[in-house]
């Protein structure tokens, strides 16, 4: 390794199966592509876990039914509605101070207010974007 080429720490290790009494003793070999693996290994990255838990974690996720999210799924789940939430905050704040400009007789430009109503909408359409995932169907009235 040349210099600065030392290993990283994670901010948050990756996390594993827990143990059981005897073990695992059951096992499977899975063959992969090499897209495959990238995928998964992606998957397995953005989610903090290993690629034999996403894989045991989906499967029995479909396997529970409708309703029941993997650990993965929910961390990316969890992940994303607190990006919203703080995307929607920020958008709320630009939004006050606008209006506080007006009530003290500050007048944005036209540019200004399009523009909060555009980053506005871009909030908005990641919110849709996280109820797609919760209910990928469309079963939920909108």
């Amino acid at each position: 390794m040349g210099e600065g080429e030392g290993r990283t720490r994670r901010a948050t290790p990756m996390q594993r199966r827990s143990r059981v009494a005897g073990g695992r003793p059951n096992r499977h070999n899975v063959r992969l592509t090499d897209a495959e693996q990238e995928e998964f290994t992606a998957a397995a990255k953005a989610a903090g876990v290993t690629v034999p838990y996403l894989m045991v974690e989906h499967t029995r996720a479909g396997l529970r039914g409708r309703g029941r999210m993997s650990v993965a799924d929910m961390l990316r789940l969890a992940t994303e509605l607190d990006a919203v939430w703080r995307q929607m905050h920020r958008d709320g704040v630009g939004l006050d101070q606008i209006a506080a400009g007006a009530k003290a007789g500050v007048v944005q430009g036209q540019d200004a207010v399009l523009a909060m109503r555009d980053r506005m909408a871009r909030s908005l359409d990641r919110v849709d974007r996280v109820l797609d995932f919760l209910d990928p169907e469309g079963r939920t009235a909108r």
